[in-house]
């Protein structure tokens, strides 16, 4: 019996860890020009591995992250926007930085549910 309470803890220690750490590149994200947007990524995927009562830490780097993307990246916004022969590359590359974290979030959900189902 003492076993099984050992994994679980290990397994909600380990959630925690991975969203403190999501939170943290989220945070630091903002603020690193051209790197930052690419941490947001490294940040998703972290997030998506913080889980069960951890969960909410996730949720909030994959907030900080699309904050980050949508409103404190406009230069991405219009560089994707530009009319030139790289339009299709960086168009390409903001869907990609949107689709990981949304793909993250469905994973931390579905995750979450399995979970709680369990």
């Amino acid at each position: 019996m003492n076993e099984s309470n050992e994994v679980v803890s290990q397994e909600g220690s380990r959630g925690k860890v991975m969203g403190i750490l999501s939170i943290v590149l989220a945070g630091i994200s903002i603020f690193i020009p051209v790197i930052g947007v690419y941490l947001t990524v490294v940040s998703a995927i972290l997030a998506a591995l913080s889980y069960g009562k951890s969960a909410l830490l996730g949720y909030i780097a994959i907030g900080v992250n699309f904050l980050s993307l949508f409103f404190l990246s406009p230069l991405l916004w219009v560089a994707a926007s530009a009319e030139n022969a790289d339009e299709n590359s960086i168009a390409g590359l903001v869907w990609f930085l949107l689709a990981a974290q949304v793909l993250s979030l469905v994973f931390l959900i579905w995750k979450s549910k399995k979970k709680v189902n369990a």
